[in-house]
């Protein structure tokens, strides 16, 4: 086996155990807007003491639930803005949104490169 082809079934392995542990530990019970209002306080209590930690773990589980399409994704988006506010949240939305615009430019260059070289 080539080191490529290892890599790309580390990968896959990598995704179908976070998707797995996702269903298997039933975390979609924490990204309900119910689980959310009703820890509310505690988090706020949390995000006074520890700031950055709590924006980047965040950032982290955000990250993770949309690029993998778990369910959940919209409910993040509005805890986030509920809870960290608009600036916050829009900064780090507006760098997202820049972020996957910039892939998806590189993405489609690489396509018409790609075929140019074909035909």
């Amino acid at each position: 086996m080539s080191k490529n082809l290892i890599k790309k079934i580390v990968i896959i392995m990598a995704i179908v155990a976070l998707i797995a542990g996702y269903k298997i530990f039933n975390l979609n019970q924490y990204l309900t807007l119910s689980y959310l209002k009703a820890s509310q306080e505690k988090f706020l209590i949390l995000y006074a003491e520890h700031r950055l930690p709590v924006i980047a773990g965040y950032m982290g589980i955000y990250i993770l639930v949309t690029s993998l399409s778990l369910p959940g994704a919209a409910v993040m988006t509005l805890a986030g803005g509920a809870l960290f506010g608009f600036w916050l949240v829009g900064r780090t939305g507006r760098f997202i949104c820049q972020y996957h615009r910039g892939h998806l430019s590189l993405f489609c260059l690489t396509l018409f490169i790609k075929r140019l070289g074909a035909g």
